[in-house]
């Protein structure tokens, strides 16, 4: 733990756990679970007008900082799975296309599985970039 120390300014955090429809304050030694919702809530005090002030808090390490009112990372990275399937779906497709029917026969699975993109992916191929054609990691826990 760190010692503290007044410098003119007091800085409080607070870990507060969701249970339910309720926010729990924790104590420390925290303990979580994979999937626990927490609220961290920074309170600073300062006896005058500062200027020029930036408090830097930390992330600690298995914590992911989410905005559940702007609910845009999920959607986000709904759309980029569903992206990668379809890429993964079209270099499978595509191999086996290319061995049975040749180079010609790409443009209709182009267009089944881009739509207004297969255009551009047909001039990606065309210049040996392939932008599928790899496994990814998820760096999540």
């Amino acid at each position: 733990a760190v010692k503290r120390s007044n410098a003119g300014f007091e800085i409080r955090r607070q870990y507060a756990r969701r249970d339910g429809d309720n926010w729990v304050v924790m104590q420390p030694p925290y303990q979580l679970n994979r999937g626990d919702l927490v609220r961290v809530t920074v309170n600073v005090s300062v006896p005058a007008t500062r200027f020029f002030v930036v408090v830097d808090d930390p992330v600690p390490g298995g914590i992911e900082p989410v905005n559940t009112q702007l609910a845009t990372a999920s959607t986000a990275d709904a759309r980029r799975d569903a992206r990668w399937a379809r890429g993964q779906d079209y270099m499978a497709r595509r191999e086996a296309l290319l061995q049975a029917e040749g180079p010609q026969a790409l443009d209709g699975l182009r267009q089944e599985i881009f739509g207004e993109q297969a255009a551009v992916i047909a001039r990606e191929e065309e210049a040996g970039f392939f932008r599928y054609a790899g496994e990814r990691r998820i760096g999540r826990e």
